[in-house]
């Protein structure tokens, strides 16, 4: 079972901003529950997951 994170859907778990009524998707299938952070860019899932930090808070960026 995959971990999920108390903030998921609520803010962004890069940058904890708080997720906006305006947050776009970061795709156009209509499938998709990822959503876009209006601040940071990161895109973010159901679970807490993003598209910048992995599962233990490192950031992806300077790997």
């Amino acid at each position: 079972m995959k971990p999920v994170d108390a903030r998921a859907g609520k803010v962004c778990s890069n940058c904890n901003y708080r997720r906006q009524i305006d947050n776009r998707k970061h795709c156009p299938s209509r499938t998709c529950t990822w959503w876009k952070c209006l601040r940071c860019g990161a895109s973010n899932d159901e679970a807490g997951r993003n598209s910048v930090v992995d599962l233990q808070g490192r950031s992806k960026r300077g790997a």
